[in-house]
């Protein structure tokens, strides 16, 4: 369910994505918690986490590292 807008966004940065680094530095944190669990998640449900998910979700975790331990995941 999501608006016209916004598709037309994400298929814009399908062709042509920002490096990783500078999608981190843009990362709240406060909101990525929860986000990571929910992407792992999905991840693991179809049978195991590729590499290049893992990078991501490892560079989240490391990004926002202070905020994972203040709370329980």
């Amino acid at each position: 369910d999501l608006e016209p807008s916004s598709l037309k966004t994400i298929e814009a940065n399908l062709r042509s994505p920002q490096p990783i680094n500078a999608l981190l530095d843009q990362l709240n944190c406060d909101f990525a918690v929860p986000l990571l669990v929910q992407c792992r998640q999905i991840a693991e449900s179809k049978g195991g986490v590729s590499p290049q998910e893992m990078e991501i979700l490892s560079a989240i975790e490391k990004r926002c590292s202070k905020t994972f331990s203040e709370v329980e995941v």
